[in-house]
Protein backbone atom coordinates (compact mmCIF):
# COMPACT_ATOMS: atom_id res chain seq x y z
CA UNK A 1 0.00 0.00 0.00
CA UNK A 2 2.73 2.47 0.99
CA UNK A 3 4.69 1.73 -2.16
CA UNK A 4 1.70 2.78 -4.31
CA UNK A 5 1.67 6.16 -2.55
CA UNK A 6 5.33 6.66 -3.44
CA UNK A 7 4.65 5.56 -7.00
CA UNK A 8 1.78 8.06 -7.33
CA UNK A 9 3.91 10.83 -5.82
CA UNK A 10 6.81 9.92 -8.14
CA UNK A 11 4.58 9.97 -11.22
CA UNK A 12 3.15 13.35 -10.17
CA UNK A 13 6.63 14.79 -9.60
CA UNK A 14 7.89 13.44 -12.92
CA UNK A 15 4.92 14.94 -14.78
CA UNK A 16 5.56 18.27 -13.03
CA UNK A 17 9.20 18.06 -14.08
CA UNK A 18 8.17 17.42 -17.69
CA UNK A 19 5.88 20.47 -17.60
CA UNK A 20 8.73 22.56 -16.17
CA UNK A 21 11.10 21.27 -18.86
CA UNK A 22 8.60 22.40 -21.51
CA UNK A 23 8.38 25.82 -19.83
CA UNK A 24 12.17 25.91 -19.73
CA UNK A 25 12.36 25.24 -23.47
CA UNK A 26 9.85 28.00 -24.18
CA UNK A 27 11.54 30.53 -21.89
CA UNK A 28 14.91 29.72 -23.43
CA UNK A 29 13.67 30.07 -27.00
CA UNK A 30 11.99 33.39 -26.16
CA UNK A 31 15.04 34.69 -24.29
CA UNK A 32 13.24 35.12 -20.97
CA UNK A 33 16.26 34.50 -18.76
CA UNK A 34 14.68 35.67 -15.49
CA UNK A 35 11.81 33.23 -15.98
CA UNK A 36 14.32 30.55 -16.91
CA UNK A 37 16.14 31.02 -13.61
CA UNK A 38 12.91 30.60 -11.62
CA UNK A 39 11.95 27.52 -13.61
CA UNK A 40 15.36 25.95 -13.01
CA UNK A 41 15.01 26.57 -9.27
CA UNK A 42 11.60 24.89 -9.19
CA UNK A 43 13.00 22.03 -11.25
CA UNK A 44 15.83 21.61 -8.75
CA UNK A 45 13.37 21.24 -5.90
CA UNK A 46 11.53 18.49 -7.77
CA UNK A 47 14.81 16.73 -8.58
CA UNK A 48 15.79 16.70 -4.89
CA UNK A 49 12.43 15.19 -3.94
CA UNK A 50 12.76 12.55 -6.65
CA UNK A 51 16.31 11.72 -5.59
CA UNK A 52 15.11 11.15 -2.02
CA UNK A 53 12.25 8.92 -3.20
CA UNK A 54 14.48 6.86 -5.52
CA UNK A 55 17.11 6.46 -2.79
CA UNK A 56 14.49 5.20 -0.35
CA UNK A 57 12.59 3.10 -2.93
CA UNK A 58 14.97 2.00 -5.73
CA UNK A 59 12.42 -0.52 -7.02
CA UNK A 60 10.34 2.37 -8.39
CA UNK A 61 12.90 2.97 -11.14
CA UNK A 62 11.97 -0.41 -12.65
CA UNK A 63 8.31 0.56 -13.10
CA UNK A 64 7.45 0.88 -16.85
CA UNK A 65 5.32 4.02 -16.42
CA UNK A 66 8.08 5.73 -14.46
CA UNK A 67 10.69 4.64 -17.02
CA UNK A 68 8.59 6.18 -19.78
CA UNK A 69 8.33 9.49 -17.91
CA UNK A 70 12.06 9.51 -17.20
CA UNK A 71 12.74 8.95 -20.91
CA UNK A 72 10.45 11.86 -21.78
CA UNK A 73 12.44 14.06 -19.39
CA UNK A 74 15.72 12.88 -20.93
CA UNK A 75 14.44 13.75 -24.41
CA UNK A 76 13.32 17.19 -23.23
CA UNK A 77 16.70 17.83 -21.56
CA UNK A 78 18.42 16.90 -24.82
CA UNK A 79 16.40 19.48 -26.73
CA UNK A 80 17.23 22.08 -24.07
CA UNK A 81 20.93 21.26 -24.48
CA UNK A 82 20.63 21.69 -28.25
CA UNK A 83 18.87 25.04 -27.80
CA UNK A 84 21.62 26.19 -25.45
CA UNK A 85 24.24 25.05 -27.95
CA UNK A 86 22.62 27.07 -30.72
CA UNK A 87 22.37 30.10 -28.42
CA UNK A 88 26.01 29.89 -27.43
CA UNK A 89 27.00 29.63 -31.11
CA UNK A 90 25.05 32.83 -31.85
CA UNK A 91 26.76 34.56 -28.94
CA UNK A 92 30.17 33.37 -30.16
CA UNK A 93 29.46 34.77 -33.66
CA UNK A 94 28.24 38.09 -32.26
CA UNK A 95 31.32 38.44 -30.07
CA UNK A 96 33.57 37.71 -33.05
CA UNK A 97 31.83 40.45 -35.06
CA UNK A 98 32.12 42.90 -32.19
CA UNK A 99 35.83 42.13 -31.80
CA UNK A 100 36.36 42.66 -35.51
CA UNK A 101 34.46 45.96 -35.37
CA UNK A 102 36.42 47.12 -32.34
CA UNK A 103 39.70 46.35 -34.07
CA UNK A 104 38.56 48.38 -37.08
CA UNK A 105 37.59 51.34 -34.91
CA UNK A 106 40.94 51.29 -33.13
CA UNK A 107 42.67 51.39 -36.52
CA UNK A 108 40.82 54.59 -37.48
CA UNK A 109 41.38 56.30 -34.15
CA UNK A 110 43.62 59.35 -34.41
CA UNK A 111 46.87 59.07 -32.58
CA UNK A 112 47.50 61.88 -30.13
CA UNK A 113 50.68 63.80 -30.65
CA UNK A 114 52.77 63.64 -27.55
CA UNK A 115 54.75 66.73 -26.69
CA UNK A 116 58.35 66.14 -25.86
CA UNK A 117 59.02 66.22 -22.16
CA UNK A 118 62.52 67.50 -22.69
CA UNK A 119 63.33 70.80 -24.31
CA UNK A 120 66.10 71.07 -26.79
CA UNK A 121 68.66 73.66 -25.62
CA UNK A 122 69.25 74.81 -29.17
CA UNK A 123 65.69 76.00 -29.62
Amino acid sequence: MGNNNFKAETVTLLKSWIALADEENLALSEGRLQDLEKIIQRSGIIQKKLARIFNDHPELSADPAIKKLIQAIADSRESIAQELGQGSEKIRETLAQLRKGRTSIVGYKQQKTVASRFFNKLT
